[in-house]
């Protein structure tokens, strides 16, 4: 009986030496607010943010595809105006023999019909009749 005491003395003791270890770590981590303690949520946090910055990156990447491509077609809608454009001009020295040519032909190509008369058919002074 007196040997059981005494084991369990021991027990004690250490589970006491124990215990004041274990607390002198937590005073050392400093309670709940220790970065380490944090560590988890933090990086969840982070994760999230991250996911989050990827998918807005992509989007505007899909924004500022969409605008080059709108960008392409307007400089080709404005090329193609402007062309259009200078064959109605009168040519100062050249031939007026190739301008209905190539006034009907560009304008086959914008208006996309030859049903339609051309915008210069409508003014005073026409290139192509």
């Amino acid at each position: 009986m007196v040997e059981e005491y005494l084991a369990l003395q021991e027990v004690l003791c250490q589970a006491e030496k124990m215990q004041a270890k274990l607390l002198a770590e937590a005073a050392f981590l400093g309670g709940t607010d220790h970065l380490i303690l944090t560590l988890e949520q933090r990086y969840s946090d982070h994760t999230q943010l991250q996911s989050r910055q990827w998918t807005v990156q992509e989007a505007i990447q899909g924004k500022l595809s969409d605008l080059d491509q709108w960008i392409s077609q307007y400089q080709t809608a404005f090329s193609s105006l402007e062309a259009t454009q200078v064959a109605m001009q009168p040519a100062a020295g050249h031939q007026q023999s190739h301008r209905p040519w190539l006034c009907r032909r560009l304008l086959s190509k914008t208006v996309g019909s030859s049903s339609f008369p051309p915008p210069c058919c409508l003014e005073a002074v026409c290139c192509c009749c």
